[in-house]
């Protein structure tokens, strides 16, 4: 070939493979968590704005370690690997009948001579060891937990000794409902046992009042064209499966097959958001499909079902949407079965209804996302949204996967990312006069200039 600054003539022919066909860009997720935090010791914080966090101990500095927001934080952590995290702080209901505090209690006894050993606890699955000696007395057990309890700030409560010298007082640190929720377990894993000559009995965490409102958080994103005004793709909220904290997510999204909320063609942002469901046995499989068929219309929320676990339901819907966030964030259409959920504990064999092939499928149907538990790790199966109305067929249904919402979030960006380009601008629609020339109506397979419009079917 000749140089390229050569001027003699030539005559040149050649290939070069390149492509032709347009490629979609990937729609960046960003991830929205919204939580109660410490009132008292952050006078500073601005509710219900979205402030981004560049690590779960930046939540912690921000928020208070161990309250709501930095464990919801931490969790979508554990599966998002590095997409952008947004913590949003709640406005605390009115004082009149608002928070209060969930207390519980631990008790030791030493119904004969303490061996040496090791101390197997947890709350909200997380490890919480300790070790006592040969002939431990009860203060001494107790002052190991209460040294191993309160020197993890990333942990959701407080203690202090109690009365009588084995007791443990436990406080929540959030003024909230969630508060009862808050588990703490002992020996839950195969091989844990407490040592020889100790034993503990465990009043579980109750008195925990109010559930903090989403709904001036979720204003706080932006109303009408400028709803979700940061594209946040992928959310997570403290309030479990209170039904007005599912509703206002569903309403400002935008509910059924309409052009509404999120879904409005004015803005094309929607989102989508998980929570977890624990409650055990036969129990917890029909309540679970209760939930699930009493939203269907809800193409926003969706629960990931782990019977029994002693984490709490928020904590495991974080780590699920953390770890869907990153999968999609990588490839669109990315679907999660097979994979595991890091720091999420399985419950006990005989609360499983989920090992069950029928259960699973009837759960899906309700609109309740399974998952499996595989070398005693909890794994990920179909993982679904509530969306599932009388008159849609599965087959035809659009909006009832996580998956199949990425898949719809990432066409609309591309949509509004095609259309404004630079090529774009300028063109409006004409009035209809102006269609017509001096020589007649326009000639027909001429494109008329106009504002682009494109539709999606589902």
């Amino acid at each position: 070939m000749p140089d390229q600054t050569g001027i003699a003539a030539a005559v040149e022919a050649g290939a070069l493979n390149k492509q032709f066909a347009p490629v979609a860009a990937n729609l960046p997720r960003k991830i929205g968590v919204m939580g109660t935090w410490d009132t008292i010791g952050h006078p500073e914080v601005v509710e219900n704005v979205a402030v981004q966090v560049l690590s779960p101990d930046d939540a912690g500095a921000k928020f208070g370690f161990g309250f709501q927001l930095h464990r919801l934080v931490k969790r979508v952590w554990d599966g998002a690997n590095g997409v952008p995290v947004y913590a949003i702080p709640l406005d605390p209901p009115p004082p009149n009948g608002g928070p209060a505090q969930a207390t519980g209690t631990i008790t030791f006894s030493t119904p004969s001579a303490v061996s040496a050993g090791r101390v197997y606890m947890r709350i909200n699955g997380d490890e919480v060891f300790f070790d006592v000696a040969n002939n431990a007395q009860l203060v001494d057990i107790r002052a190991a937990a209460i040294a191993a309890i309160n020197g993890d700030k990333n942990l959701p409560v407080t203690v202090a000794a109690g009365i009588p010298a084995g007791q443990i007082d436990v406080t929540a640190k959030d003024a909230a409902a969630h508060g009862d929720e808050i588990t703490i377990t002992f020996d839950w894993l195969f091989g844990e046992a407490l040592p020889a000559g100790v034993a503990v009995v465990v009043v579980a965490l109750s008195g925990g009042a109010s559930v903090w409102p989403l709904d001036n958080a979720l204003d706080g994103l932006g109303t009408n064209d400028d709803q979700n005004e940061l594209h946040i793709t992928d959310f997570v909220q403290g309030n479990g499966e209170d039904a007005s904290s599912l509703d206002d997510m569903s309403q400002y999204n935008g509910e059924g097959n309409l052009f509404e909320g999120n879904w409005a063609k004015t803005v094309a942002r929607p989102f989508r958001a998980l929570n977890g469901h624990v409650e055990a046995g036969p129990t917890g499989f029909t309540n679970a499909k209760a939930l699930g068929n009493g939203r269907k219309l809800d193409r926003t929320n969706g629960v990931i079902a782990v019977p029994g676990s002693p984490n709490p339901a928020s904590e495991i819907g974080a780590v699920a949407m953390g770890l869907l966030a990153r999968l999609n964030n990588n490839r669109a259409a990315e679907h999660a079965v097979g994979q595991v959920l890091p720091g999420i504990l399985p419950g006990q064999k005989v609360d499983r209804w989920t090992n069950d092939y029928n259960n699973r499928n009837d759960a899906l149907l309700a609109g309740i996302s399974p998952t499996k538990v595989v070398n005693g790790a909890v794994v990920l199966q179909n993982v679904a949204t509530f969306y599932h109305p009388d008159d849609v067929q599965v087959e035809s249904n659009g909006y009832r996967s996580q998956v199949s919402i990425s898949k719809l979030q990432n066409i609309l960006w591309n949509i509004i990312l095609n259309f404004s380009r630079d090529k774009w601008k300028g063109k409006h629609d004409r009035p209809r006069k102006s269609q017509r020339s001096e020589r007649g109506r326009r000639r027909p397979g001429r494109a008329r200039p106009g504002v682009r419009r494109a539709r999606v079917a589902l």
